[in-house]
């Protein structure tokens, strides 16, 4: 996501070009995992794919928002900038989650 994000921003692309945005994505996944399951571990039966999937969805989203809006203006988003965004996504992936859960029962 970091070199596509780069490209179209018309930015060199490469490991050595994008070393730091590959080694925080590298960091906030192993966070965000730890936090998914942490949250989630405590809901039996499978009860916790909706938030788990919400928590990935949204991380992800604001993941590639932030990385945009870096190449875009120079510097990443701030911190209630990334937490508004994470807001916003976190509610957009409940719903796309629980409508693919919805459909796969039926």
């Amino acid at each position: 996501m970091a070199f596509m994000v780069a490209a179209a921003s018309d930015k060199q692309v490469g490991y050595t070009e994008q070393l730091a945005e590959l080694v925080s994505i590298a960091a906030g996944a192993f966070g965000w995992r730890a936090l998914a399951r942490e949250l989630v571990g405590f809901v039996p039966f499978g009860g916790g794919l909706l938030p788990k999937g919400a928590i990935a969805y949204a991380a992800t989203y604001v993941l590639g928002k932030g990385l945009e809006h870096f190449h875009g203006v120079g510097y990443g988003y701030t911190r209630a900038q990334r937490r508004d965004a994470y807001q916003v996504a976190y509610q957009h992936g409940k719903e796309l989650v629980g409508s693919v859960l919805r459909k796969s029962e039926a």
